[in-house]
């Protein structure tokens, strides 16, 4: 049986090992701490939310999100930051059922929209996410700044 439920402090160790999957399968560095994410999800002053989707008692996938705002809009929005779901349960509507309890967070909490992105190389996240009525916003481009850089930014070097 499929359950979609809120994280908590004993699900980290599985929310880190499956991060640290989904890192390996977009080829991305990841060197988060299970500790970094303990404090993130349940420190004095939570940083993001989280779900998890449980099959038979074992943590599968997750969803990890937090709250911006839109200043145009004048309201708030939900990024979600990470969406992952073992390969082996995919096309098991676990992704799917996160999202759309992520959509009903949204709507509970009064948020306006949830946005996040999807690397362009992951064709099938993102017919899937587009069959659920996501839109690719092809006018925005995601900009980071980090390392060096940002130290430079701070400093006025740049």
């Amino acid at each position: 049986m499929r359950v979609i439920r809120p994280a908590t402090a004993d699900d980290v160790p599985a929310i880190h090992g499956l991060l640290a999957d989904f890192a390996a399968h977009e080829r991305i560095p990841f060197s988060a701490a299970e500790g970094d994410l303990q404090e993130a999800l349940f420190g004095p002053a939570p940083r993001i939310a989280g779900l998890v989707a449980e099959y038979q008692s074992e943590v599968v996938g997750f969803a990890l999100f937090y709250a911006t705002y839109s200043t145009f809009l004048g309201k708030p929005s939900i990024w979600l930051d990470d969406l992952y779901v073992r390969p082996t349960f995919r096309r098991d509507g676990i992704g799917g059922a996160l999202l759309t309890r992520i959509a009903e967070v949204a709507i509970e909490g009064g948020f306006t929209r949830v946005e996040w992105t999807v690397r362009d190389v992951n064709r099938q996240a993102l017919t899937a996410y587009q069959a659920r009525g996501a839109k690719v916003l092809a006018d925005r481009r995601i900009l980071r700044i980090e390392g060096a850089e940002l130290q430079a930014v701070a400093k006025g070097q740049r």
